[in-house]
């Protein structure tokens, strides 16, 4: 029998790979594998890198590899079968599983709602995954593969949550 407790832990790996099974098999809008957009939302906090810095100069390493997690997996909620019980009980820290709650649409909530919604809660980690989110959601490659009339109306609409983000509108 052992003595000694075993601790599981949570990493970004694990966040990557939860999210590659949850979105297992879904398509975007442009028919492209959907896993594509979470990896790319993870991956593209590190370009708000300086964001962790903090007042001493040093480097929030703990932060950013929490918003990568939820970068990872800020559309499980929403776009998924998982729940938020679900993803505590895998091991998702408490911390990753409000974040990714916060980024995740209510029923019923137009994109104004939601990203006003997102602003308040006044969590710069999910900000720095909601740019993320929105940088790739307007990258002109994956824009290219819609009509036009669906590229013009989600760049209405993408332009207007960034609005909103920066506290422009």
């Amino acid at each position: 029998m052992p003595t000694k407790a075993t601790v599981l832990t949570w990493d970004t790996e694990n966040a990557r790979n939860l999210a590659t099974l949850a979105h297992y098999g879904q398509q975007d809008k442009g028919g492209g594998q959907y896993i594509f957009h979470p990896l790319a939302v993870g991956k593209g906090v590190h370009r708000y890198a300086e964001r962790f810095r903090r007042p001493d100069g040093s480097f929030d390493d703990y932060a950013l590899e929490v918003a990568e997690q939820v970068g990872y997996l800020h559309d499980v909620l929403e776009d998924t079968a998982f729940t938020y019980d679900m993803l505590l009980q895998l091991g998702v820290p408490l911390g990753v599983v409000q974040r990714v709650d916060v980024l995740t649409h209510r029923d019923g909530e137009t994109n104004e709602q939601y990203m006003r919604r997102v602003v308040a809660e006044g969590d710069f980690i999910v900000h720095v995954v909601k740019h993320s989110d929105l940088d790739h959601n307007t990258n002109e490659s994956r824009l290219g593969r819609l009509d036009e009339k669906t590229q013009e109306r989600l760049v209405r609409k993408y332009t207007r949550s960034r609005a909103i983000l920066d506290g422009a509108a």
